[in-house]
């Protein structure tokens, strides 16, 4: 199911935040949908996948939760975009967001609120613990992207307080509950934007196709053994 918050600039933070939340209690509450209201998973990219990185640490939702995805989310609004961008292993690709970040960032928070980036309902980077947490995971970010790096790192330190032996993968790694995905070659935002030459596009669709063939054999894997597949 999509849910469909209040957006900003119109509704600045937390009314996104707090608009997800009641709607995803009130579709596990709702008696009338043909849903397992014990196995529910939020799914998320970019600033969903922000929001649902966000809105799982609340305690109204965190026990309803079984596991997230979230595709090239923002998970660490506390550092300046320059830092981010620089980051990036080629500067000559354009990125999606890049110079506009900040004008981003105001537009979502009233500038009172600054001072708080590294709250974890801003920043999920920056959760607390382990406890706070369901214990499966699957983080998916894009090569280009100026947010793949703290994505890595967030699913590093979720890795580290869940616990699990770390395991390389043809895509990445996995350790325990957590999966991290690097999609090779590719900016943010690429599942929803076409590439202009016909063989770029052609390599763009092969890729989210890969995408969401990952994502579908992790959430078996959830379903039925308990950790990601």
């Amino acid at each position: 199911m999509s849910i469909d918050y209040s957006k900003s600039p119109q509704n600045k933070f937390p009314t996104a935040y707090e608009d997800a939340i009641a709607q995803i209690l009130a579709i596990i509450a709702d008696p009338d949908l043909p849903i397992d209201s014990n196995r529910v998973v939020l799914c998320g990219s970019s600033a969903g996948g922000n929001l649902v990185l966000s809105i799982v640490q609340d305690p109204r939702l965190r026990p309803k939760i079984t596991a997230i995805a979230t595709i090239y989310p923002a998970v660490d609004l506390a550092e300046d975009g320059a830092a981010k961008m620089s980051r990036r292993p080629d500067p000559s690709i354009p990125d999606f967001i890049g110079d506009s970040y900040a004008d981003i960032l105001r537009l979502y928070l009233e500038s009172a609120q600054t001072p708080s980036l590294k709250d974890p309902r801003v920043s999920p980077a920056y959760f607390p613990d382990a406890k706070a947490l369901p214990g499966n995971f699957l983080v998916i970010g894009a090569e280009h992207d100026m947010f793949c790096y703290e994505e890595e790192v967030m699913a590093g330190r979720l890795a580290g307080m869940i616990g699990g032996v770390r395991e390389e993968t043809e895509t990445g790694w996995k350790a325990g509950g957590v999966r991290w995905v690097k999609v090779m070659g590719q900016p943010h935002a690429f599942d929803a934007f076409p590439a202009k030459a016909p063989i770029t596009e052609a390599s763009r669709v092969a890729t989210v196709e890969a995408m969401y063939g990952l994502l579908s054999e992790w959430l078996v894997g959830v379903f039925t053994a308990g950790v990601p597949a």
